[in-house]
């Protein structure tokens, strides 16, 4: 036995909406569903969300697992991670993505329980040959990523009971592809500080310049803060990073949100040059006067990289904006290559990889040196040549 809410309605765009509907149950269990319906008005959906409570009334058993899809039940659990678990709008926002970008057509149509391991690995080979939305080929990562959501979304199905065992268990993982890294020799990155000094955009100019100079993130350069920048000793505290997500993800509707570091060893002190000293302190001043222009105040707050209304940096405008001039100028590299380029440049000139790691902020020195160590042919040489020498050696 089992009651029915009244349910609710949702548009998600021109003819789509979501509905909603609460079942409670004798021993005390309850349960929320949702269905994605496409109709000509509200009027027309209210009718639907009707005949699916009749429905639902109608049928015996568990409603929770009769007729639920894959597709409906992922929508469930993205609400359960971002409302049950708490977690950051960031995340949420690449649970989303995965969702849309490779889970999506016949798989997402199939009822949880009837769910197979060779309908998931049958996808899994889709995915790598045709791609996901965007039509292209998906390495071996980004289909492991989407594994590894499916694989978790799936464990709480079993828990709930809505099914008996994790059909990803039986599924082989997707094995991944490592994919090397893209950087600017000595030459490229003295051109690109030259275009730099000639850019129309201060705020663009500085931006890339932190990025080469010191290997943030994306993220990091547009959430740095005045407060952040010790001109005193020459470095830079690392201490958050700016996340862009969507309205539906955010928890209080902004959708650039600052947070902190991606982990403790994210959290860190980088030392500057000489010459982004000087750029950091004359950008400072140029910021004060375009602020004032404005009838805006720059603070210790203000970030460094701010607009004329010290408003933040959107990160995918950055990106944007970078592609353009990468274009324009005939760069093979994208805006993640600045911080590979710092630390190749380092690396290649005799740096520890340890320091280089700190830098970057990376939790573990062995994630530096597998990204980088092929860019270390020089070491190698010279490692040989130790060997040899060892080799024909004198006995003594």
């Amino acid at each position: 036995m089992k009651s029915v809410g009244k349910g609710g309605i949702e548009e998600r765009g021109k003819g789509k909406y979501r509905l909603r509907v609460s079942v409670a149950y004798d021993n005390g269990d309850k349960s929320r569903l949702e269905k994605n319906v496409s109709c000509r008005n509200k009027t027309e959906a209210r009718r639907l969300l009707e005949s699916w409570r009749m429905e639902l009334l109608s049928s015996s058993g568990d409603v929770r697992r009769d007729g639920l899809t894959l597709g409906e039940y992922l929508n469930e659990y993205l609400e359960y991670c971002r409302d049950g678990e708490g977690l950051s709008p960031s995340t949420i926002r690449g649970y989303r993505d995965i969702m849309k970008n490779r889970f999506h057509g016949a798989l997402t149509s199939v009822s949880l329980i009837d769910l197979k391991p060779y309908m998931i690995e049958e996808h899994y080979l889709d995915l790598r040959k045709n791609g996901g939305r965007s039509g292209r080929p998906l390495s071996g990562s980004s289909i492991q990523k989407a594994h590894s959501f499916l694989k978790t979304a799936l464990k709480r199905a079993v828990i709930l009971e809505y099914i008996l065992v994790n059909p990803c268990e039986r599924v082989k993982s997707p094995s991944m592809s490592k994919s090397k890294s893209t950087a600017l020799d000595e030459n490229e990155v003295r051109r690109m500080l030259a275009l730099l000094c000639g850019h129309p955009d201060n705020r663009f100019s500085m931006a890339v310049r932190l990025a080469l100079a010191t290997g943030m993130r994306r993220g990091e350069v547009c959430g740095l803060q005045w407060q952040d920048v010790d001109f005193d000793n020459a470095e830079i505290s690392v201490v958050s990073t700016l996340v862009e997500v969507s309205g539906e993800d955010s928890k209080n509707g902004e959708t650039l949100e600052p947070k902190d570091t991606k982990t403790d060893s994210s959290d860190r002190k980088i030392a500057i040059d000489g010459d982004t000293l000087l750029w950091l302190k004359k950008h400072k001043v140029d910021q004060y006067h375009l602020l004032a222009y404005f009838e805006s105040e720059q603070s210790e707050e203000t970030p460094v990289v701010g607009g004329q209304f010290g408003e933040w940096y959107r990160p995918s405008h950055f990106t944007s904006e970078f592609a353009a001039f990468r274009q324009q100028h005939r760069f093979d590299i994208r805006l993640h290559d600045l911080r590979h380029t710092q630390a190749s440049l380092l690396i290649k000139n005799g740096e520890s990889i340890v320091t280089v790691s700190k830098r970057l902020g990376h939790a573990k020195v062995s994630t530096t040196l597998d990204i980088y160590s092929h860019m270390m042919p020089g070491q190698d040489k010279g490692a040989a040549e130790k060997i040899g020498n060892i080799f024909t050696a004198k006995v003594t």
